[in-house]
């Protein structure tokens, strides 16, 4: 993967983020990770005051049930550092 930031506060921890969801992804249980992409910065779709998104798109095979997996993702969120408030999804 490749990421060229701009020299803006915080964007090496955001990719730095993302890598690291990528690397849970990749030992999720019963699973096995099979694509990623490069690295790419959004601009955001709503308040424009916040910085530009960064996403990757995974390929991911997994006998998990959707269940299972919806709780595992949920849990890799929860060790990046993810606060749900209610009504998050």
């Amino acid at each position: 993967m490749t990421f060229a930031p701009r020299r803006e506060p915080g964007r090496r921890i955001i990719a730095s983020q993302v890598r690291g969801a990528l690397d849970g992804l990749a030992e999720l249980r019963d699973s096995q990770l099979v694509a990623a992409s490069d690295l790419y910065r959004n601009p955001p779709l709503g308040p424009r005051d916040q910085p530009d998104y960064v996403n990757a798109a995974a390929g991911l095979l997994t006998r998990l049930s959707p269940e299972d997996l919806l709780a595992e993702l949920h849990g890799l969120e929860k060790r990046q550092g993810r606060t749900r408030v209610k009504g998050d999804h």
